[in-house]
């Protein structure tokens, strides 16, 4: 039986899909641009190779177990900005908010399979020694940048959460995968671990900047970071268009001084530092 609405939804990934590649292809005039360029192509074909399919399919076996737990319940101190539509307090947000939560509910704001496999693209590419993570949940896209580094046979990950609760989910998950050789997770606030994390694992190569969508507090993450990132570090922020205020704060760090290259796609942003200044923007809305 025709199925309307799938049959617009395909119609409506296979437009994008196909915008997506023609502006993305446009940043092969830049050199650290055509390494984002075949990760994010590599993330929209879907194939992987063997090795790669030995983690990524342990990966999403746990996902997809996650997904179908509706019934575990974990209580979360929660020190993001929270919803879209909230409007939390600095106060608020240094202070936590308690929430519970399904496991099911939870494993929504992990990152889906296509951008997560984007960042294990990219981690591919740019085979950076240390990454930093800011925002672990229950480790997905933690356990994909990991086995990145497992594939290109060298690197350490360093993932920071701030609920104990999700801190040890992903301990289990990452277990359960087996990458904790490659993971170490850092627990706490960021503003009381990111200082002493940058210490501990200068320089940093690669960060992925999530988990707490505040444009006061994205900015000033990327100002702490700054003199712990290497010449050409990769750092990636996540959710650059979900407000207004984090809209803001996409347009002032993407013309920072020291960003050589800014690629909006709209779900992430990424800076590369040094180079020559240059900025894209890729439509992937409907990915």
């Amino acid at each position: 039986m025709f199925d309307a609405q799938t049959f617009v939804s395909d119609s409506v990934r296979q437009l994008a899909t196909a915008r997506a590649r023609r502006e993305v292809r446009k940043l092969a005039s830049n050199p650290s641009g055509t390494k984002i360029a075949s990760a994010f192509e590599r993330a929209l074909d879907g194939e992987v190779t063997p090795m790669q399919s030995k983690w990524l399919d342990r990966i999403e076996a746990v996902r997809t177990r996650q997904e179908a737990d509706a019934t575990t319940t974990v209580e979360i101190m929660d020190y993001g900005a929270g919803s879209a539509g909230d409007s939390r307090s600095e106060q608020e947000m240094n202070d936590g908010v308690k929430i519970s939560k399904t496991i099911q509910q939870v494993t929504k704001a992990s990152k889906p399979e296509f951008w997560a496999r984007f960042l294990h693209e990219l981690v591919s590419e740019y085979r950076p020694e240390i990454a930093i993570e800011m925002g672990t949940c229950l480790g997905v896209s933690a356990c994909y940048q990991a086995a990145a580094l497992e594939l290109n046979g060298a690197g350490h990950l360093v993932t920071m959460e701030g609920a104990p609760s999700l801190a040890d989910a992903s301990q289990s998950n990452i277990d359960e995968v087996e990458l904790a050789h490659r993971v170490e997770i850092v627990r706490g606030k960021f503003s009381d671990t990111l200082a002493d994390t940058l210490e501990r694992f200068n320089p940093v190569d690669y960060a992925f900047i999530d988990g707490h969508h505040d444009e006061a507090a994205t900015v000033l993450y990327f100002q702490q970071m700054l003199p712990y990132l290497s010449d050409d570090a990769v750092v990636v922020f996540d959710d650059i268009d979900w407000t207004d205020g984090m809209k803001r704060a996409w347009t002032h760090l993407a013309s920072h001084p020291r960003v050589g290259l800014s690629v909006d796609l709209r779900v992430v942003g990424i800076c590369v530092l040094g180079g020559p200044v240059h900025s894209s923007y890729i439509p992937t809305k409907g990915l």
